[in-house]
């Protein structure tokens, strides 16, 4: 239930600040449920909140890896691409992740 009001506030929402402040609080609910929002969300305009976004997705397991690397190799918006490419590579743990995974 809070998760589609607290979405439903996103998208109407004109301050950034709030955007930020809502992607970050996902992180509380279960990744199944957040996922395709937070795919909305990384595709705002600020950049903060994109960043928020992308660092929620990391959070969020081998799903958030797999989800990271689908958004790095998609080039229809290559801010979105540059961030998840990022994330992938910054923190050590996903990083290795990713190498196990590429086998």
């Amino acid at each position: 239930k809070y998760i589609d009001d607290l979405y439903a506030i996103f998208k109407e929402e004109k301050q950034w600040e709030v955007r930020v402040a809502i992607t970050k609080g996902m992180s509380n609910f279960d990744s199944i449920l957040i996922k395709d929002k937070l795919l909305y969300m990384i595709k705002d305009e600020q950049w903060w909140v994109r960043f928020n976004a992308a660092k929620v997705i990391s959070l969020m397991g081998e799903e958030g890896i797999y989800t990271l690397i689908d958004l790095s190799i998609d080039k229809s918006d290559e801010n979105v691409s540059a961030l998840a490419y990022y994330f992938l590579n910054s923190n050590k743990d996903i990083y290795e992740t990713v190498k196990d995974i590429e086998g």
